[in-house]
């Protein structure tokens, strides 16, 4: 079932504001998220179109599959709409991959779960097992993996390292997909992660995490 038959819209119609669905500017996200604050049915919809790419994607990345993609694409916009309010995120694209990738993780595992280990075989996760165990990992999967316990070593990290780190292992690029992006070589993005994961490591490992 589609999200908008989830949360009671029969029929499409203009959005809101006289701004016809297909051709209507970008909406911002604090006003996408005043949509949803006041039950707009719309909201959903403008979600969808602008960042719905993005999201699928991610899950495609994560789950290989594009029924799987799409439902969880699904699942997260209907999370999103049961969500705000209360929630009322700072930084709207964030919280939306948060809730993607969580979600596709989640997927990946009930579909694979007579194989624990097969999502970190599968998926670039596998090589932060080379900094942490596989319980520690499984942690940072689950509980946002760039926002607390990575944000502050990034931010002092080269933009190259910073943009290919962020690129593997939050948006779950291939690494010919972000050679693609950013114009540098395999190799030399190879070298970026691996050094950047060597010195992750060393800076969990001051902080007292278990690894």
């Amino acid at each position: 079932m589609k999200v908008m038959e989830m949360i009671g819209v029969r029929e499409k119609r203009p959005i809101s504001r006289g701004i016809r669905a297909e051709e209507e500017q970008t909406v911002c996200d604090e006003e996408i998220i005043r949509m949803f604050s006041r039950r707009d049915e719309d909201a959903v919809r403008v979600l969808g179109r602008q960042y719905g790419r993005l999201l699928r994607k991610i899950a495609m990345n994560i789950l290989s599959d594009r029924q799987d993609a799409e439902e969880v694409l699904n699942d997260s916009l209907l999370q999103v709409w049961n969500s705000i309010p209360p929630e009322k995120p700072a930084n709207l694209p964030a919280f939306l991959i948060a809730v993607t990738r969580a979600n596709a993780i989640d997927l990946f595992r009930k579909k694979h779960a007579e194989k624990r280990r097969s999502l970190f075989e599968a998926q670039p996760i596998s090589e932060l097992t080379e900094i942490a165990s596989d319980d520690f990992t499984d942690e940072i999967v689950d509980r946002k993996l760039l926002a607390e316990r990575i944000s502050r070593f990034l931010s002092s990290e080269k933009r190259d390292a910073r943009v290919c780190f962020v690129l593997r292992y939050y948006y779950m690029d291939s690494v010919s997909d972000i050679s693609k992006a950013t114009g540098f070589s395999v190799s030399r993005i190879k070298t970026l992660l691996f050094r950047t994961r060597n010195k992750l490591k060393k800076v969990l490992e001051k902080e007292g995490y278990m690894l």
